[in-house]
């Protein structure tokens, strides 16, 4: 029972990467917490990256796209191993995500909603796991350019019952095109989660990023490319 347990947990930390969190379907890369803003109408978006939490490893890819004005959806894919288990367990999730924010602002506050579905599969045990989230989104952007987002939300899995989770985090710019985050994130009775990690524009619409922290005891990070177009 207690390894169902384990194995679960994992498959949710790897849906949380897909499904909300920095993208379009985390919030930006490599955030974990989602901002309160979407791309201009007409503009696209695709997304790979690589994650570690604990033994678990793996890799999500996403594609983002706003048909309308202050709406933005997205499909993801994940593929992971948890290296705690022999032989390692494969885990593989899917997903679809729609955010709206009617309130979008240069500066000041913006603030929207963000729903998201996921569905992960734990090859050894032949389960699918069938999640449901739902964030409450707010950004305030300063003058200078740094911008602060909290996240309040609750998640749903079938048959196991539904946790509120949370997220608070900045990003700041500090030379050029290089920007710092810093964020804590978590879910009811479980200790937060904190994460470093900068953003660089390396041409028009094309980042690269990386972040790095700890949570539940053990360390976690994440490494990912995103274009914009």
């Amino acid at each position: 029972m207690h390894h169902v347990v384990v194995r679960h947990w994992h498959a949710t930390v790897l849906s949380s990467c897909l499904a909300a969190l920095s993208l379009p379907v985390w919030a930006e890369r490599p955030m974990a917490v989602e901002d309160a803003s979407t791309m201009e109408r007409g503009s696209a978006k695709v997304e790979l990256g690589w994650s570690k939490d604990a033994n678990l490893r793996g890799w999500d890819t996403s594609i983002g796209y706003s048909p309308l004005h202050h709406v933005e959806t997205e499909v993801n894919f994940g593929h992971a191993r948890d290296h705690s288990f022999t032989p390692s367990d494969t885990q593989r999730a899917v997903g679809a995500a729609v955010k709206w924010v009617p309130l979008q602002a240069d500066q000041g506050l913006s603030a929207g909603l963000k729903y998201a579905y996921s569905r992960d599969r734990l090859d050894s045990e032949q389960a699918k796991y069938h999640t449901h989230r739902l964030l409450a989104l707010a950004s305030w952007t300063f003058t200078a350019g740094p911008s602060l987002h909290l996240n309040l939300g609750k998640t749903w899995t079938r048959g196991q019952g539904h946790v509120g989770t949370w997220g608070l985090g900045g990003d700041m710019p500090v030379l050029g095109a290089l920007v710092l985050t810093l964020e804590t994130f978590g879910e009811q009775e479980r200790k937060p989660a904190y994460q470093a990690g900068l953003r660089y524009q390396i041409a028009e619409g094309l980042k690269l990023s990386m972040a790095g922290g700890r949570g539940n005891r053990h360390n976690m990070g994440n490494l990912g490319i995103a274009w914009e177009f």
